[in-house]
């Protein structure tokens, strides 16, 4: 990257798109996302698109600047300012260069190094209102224009979220073979059932707690955040895991996680972690699905007429009842209000 590219703040761009993802957590579970194609007529009529990178399989967000097929001219050289913004639009990371595009070229560009900042330790800065937004500024080297423009695109993602606290009760009756078993239906339309089951094994002397998730009915393969936490009498976590991976399709089996907790630290006696003889788990998913809609919001007079859709573009796609969730302290928690609790 040319982090001295000659623009900044203070110049006008020749072209500004900002592109707001509502429902922005599901992108920890999204796969490539591509926004609206937008046509900037002061770019000698050269149409492009952003697409977001998978974060699944690293801490990182890529973004793809990408010049489509247009009747532009052959090669075009432009600099460029990507940022993310906060909900008052204002910077929170920033990444310039230049680059000479052909019809059809791409340009990966890192765009944050840590998505942990994004989703979990600083989300209320960069996804206001569950919504993460980026601005793509873009000037053609060694040309003066007299009409800048600016476009405003948005990208609603779908939702599959899951927050329950899971009772187990008699818990020190559990036989070594036992399992406790708990359904989760599906949310919408295609989205899996997930079966958690419970079950005791033995290890160099010790009994564990062992959690392991199951599907039935993905009608294709996702990406999947899940978070278990163990909470004492007063609801608060002592011990928790989480897993990031695949669901597969036609394949039941997800996840285990392995010697959660260790039994006898359990039934001690001295703690407060099997009140009446019920062990609580919290348990959080998100679940990838495919997005309901991307249109572009608003655009400059002079590239209207270029943009192949100016209206809301509905996807095929049916939409399940809201899934009640989430206790406080679940990082949902901005989407509902209670978390469904289930004794078994």
């Amino acid at each position: 990257m040319n982090a001295n590219a000659s623009h900044d703040c203070q110049k006008k761009a020749h072209y500004t798109f900002i592109w707001s993802i509502e429902n922005g957590n599901s992108l920890l579970v999204s796969t490539y996302l591509k926004s609206p194609k937008f046509t900037a007529q002061s770019l000698e009529k050269t149409t492009w698109s952003l697409v977001v990178n998978s974060v699944f399989r690293s801490k990182t967000l890529d973004l793809l600047l990408k010049r489509e097929e247009d009747i532009g001219p052959d090669r075009i050289e432009i600099e460029f300012e990507l940022s993310i913004l906060d909900g008052d639009g204002s910077s929170l990371g920033m990444t310039t260069g230049k680059e000479t595009f052909t019809n059809s070229h791409h340009l990966w560009v890192r765009l944050y190094p840590d998505t942990d900042d994004i989703f979990f330790r600083r989300s209320g800065e960069f996804l206001p209102n569950d919504t993460f937004t980026v601005r793509y500024r873009m000037w053609r080297t060694e040309t003066e224009i007299s009409r800048p423009d600016t476009c405003f695109a948005r990208t609603r993602l779908g939702m599959d979220r899951r927050c329950f606290v899971w009772g187990i009760r008699e818990f020190s009756n559990i036989l070594p073979k036992q399992k406790k078993t708990q359904i989760l239906n599906p949310t919408s339309h295609g989205s899996p059932q997930l079966i958690l089951s419970l079950f005791f094994t033995e290890k160099n002397g010790k009994n564990y707690v062992n959690i392991q998730i199951n599907q039935n009915s993905a009608s294709g393969s996702r990406f999947v955040f899940c978070k278990i936490f163990l909470l004492d009498s007063d609801g608060r976590a002592v011990h928790s895991k989480e897993f990031h991976g695949s669901i597969l399709f036609k394949n039941p089996q997800v996840f285990t996680f392995s010697e959660f907790f260790e039994i006898d630290k359990l039934m001690n006696g001295e703690s407060s972690l099997l009140q009446n003889d019920v062990l609580y788990l919290r348990c959080e998913f998100l679940i990838g699905t495919e997005p309901i809609w991307s249109r572009i919001d608003s655009s400059g007079s002079s590239c209207a007429k270029d943009l192949e859709s100016i209206t809301t573009e509905l996807l095929d796609m049916h939409l399940g009842e809201p899934y009640k969730s989430c206790v406080p302290g679940c990082p949902f928690k901005k989407h509902s209000k209670n978390c469904t609790v289930t004794t078994a």
